[in-house]
């Protein structure tokens, strides 16, 4: 065909291209409302003459009126020969032939957990995916042994474990109610009942208005990884059990905070070595650890420090403590400080260098305050001389004025 002719299968409206004319054809007047020779239609589409409906092909108004206004009696559906299955198109005749035509005999799947029946495996297996794994590990989530009997709860809220408590096992529930002005001080609370109770209470829930805390015996020890590290040797601290104790907040509007505190414990005692180390604590030894002090060093510092009347948790430090604290802040000694190694002897020179350093800055930062002390008393002196001037002239103009009041009356006289 050459480049000079018009070529017959592209729209010349678009430049759209086609296989066939009719294609083309069809194009123009379903998309561009026009015939062939570009004027426009006046009527398009086909409606239909029983109910108006209207369509944009004939052949789909054809299978309208084929469906739809001549099979109301059922003569002229396609009927199945195996079953007393009847439609009036063949493409979904032929999609029911394909159950039948299979090489093997088709076997339904029966779901175990339920009355669901699959024609393929895969179907089955999707569905157990989807439906009862979730379920199976919802109820793991929501499980709660009770620490007293073998007694379980399914339960999503906790009312059921609490009221078998009560009842069974007589136990007294009753919650206190605080209010605070701000979070502050609702933390500034919290921190002061773990440190009387020796308790540590966990973050489960957040939500906009809402803090629910939990104790941290509460619940069941899971194994991570590929289980190939023993246990510690004191254990977990997991009673595998339900411990009712724990805080639940309301927030308001305004800042304040609502609480709802639960200071019974069940099932466990509440013990040292199972409490983290506060916010505070874990700070102090990493500013130690920046210090590049040796971690025998803090160890020795914590224990000589602590007080026998009040046993607290940082005085049970470990060097696992250490390690982690040093994990979660991102510290690492870069020199280890041994005595026979050369290394060590250096840091420990660098470090005496260093601190000899800090002790003259500190003196000639006191020289200069003894300087400036100086100057100020000077100046105070000074001012002070000034003030007994005046107080001097002002007595003596007092006196003056006395003297002649006197001699005014006695001119009187």
């Amino acid at each position: 065909m050459n480049g000079d002719t018009e070529n017959p299968l592209k729209c010349s409206i678009c430049d759209k291209e086609f296989k066939s004319k009719s294609s083309c054809y069809s194009h123009i007047k379903n998309v561009h409302k026009k015939n062939f020779n570009g004027e426009l239609l006046t009527e398009v589409g086909c409606a239909c003459v029983v109910c108006d409906k209207k369509f944009t092909y004939k052949k789909n108004l054809k299978i309208h009126i084929h469906v739809v206004h001549s099979q109301q009696d059922g003569t002229n559906l396609l009927k199945c020969d195996k079953c007393n299955y009847s439609t009036a198109y063949k493409s979904n005749l032929k999609r029911h032939f394909s159950k039948y035509t299979h090489e093997k005999p088709l076997q339904l799947q029966n779901c175990p957990k339920c009355n669901a029946v699959y024609s393929s495996l895969r179907a089955l297996k999707a569905h157990e995916k989807k439906c009862h794994t979730v379920e199976e590990e919802q109820l793991e989530a929501i499980k709660r042994q009770c620490p007293l009997c073998p007694f379980i709860s399914f339960a999503i809220r906790r009312s059921e474990i609490n009221d078998h408590l009560e009842k069974i096992h007589e136990l007294t529930l009753s919650k206190k109610c605080y209010s605070f002005e701000s979070i502050k001080a609702f933390h500034k609370w919290r921190l002061e009942i773990t440190k009387q109770t020796t308790s540590f209470y966990n973050l489960r829930n957040l939500r906009k208005n809402t803090m629910y805390y939990v104790c941290n015996r509460n619940g069941v020890f899971k194994p991570r990884g590929l289980n190939k590290r023993k246990l510690k040797a004191m254990g977990s601290c997991k009673i595998n059990a339900y411990c009712p104790s724990g805080i639940k907040c309301f927030i308001d509007k305004k800042g304040g905070v609502n609480a709802e505190y639960m200071p019974l414990h069940v099932g466990h005692e509440n013990e040292l070595k199972y409490i983290r180390l506060t916010t505070e604590e874990r700070e102090f030894i990493a500013r130690k650890i920046a210090c590049n002090t040796p971690r025998k060093d803090i160890l020795k510092m914590v224990r000589n420090t602590k007080s026998k009347q009040e046993l607290q948790r940082l005085s049970l430090l470990t060097i696992k403590d250490i390690f982690n604290i040093e994990r979660d802040f991102k510290l690492s000694y870069n020199v280890k400080k041994h005595s026979p190694d050369s290394v060590g002897v250096e840091s420990w020179y660098h470090q005496l260098k260093e601190e000899e350093e800090c002790n003259r800055r500190q003196i000639s930062s006191t020289k200069n305050n003894k300087e400036t002390f100086k100057k100020k008393l000077t100046e105070e002196k000074k001012t002070e001389s000034s003030l007994e001037l005046s107080l001097q002239s002002e007595n003596g103009r007092l006196q003056e004025i006395i003297y002649m009041c006197s001699e005014v009356q006695t001119n009187i006289i």
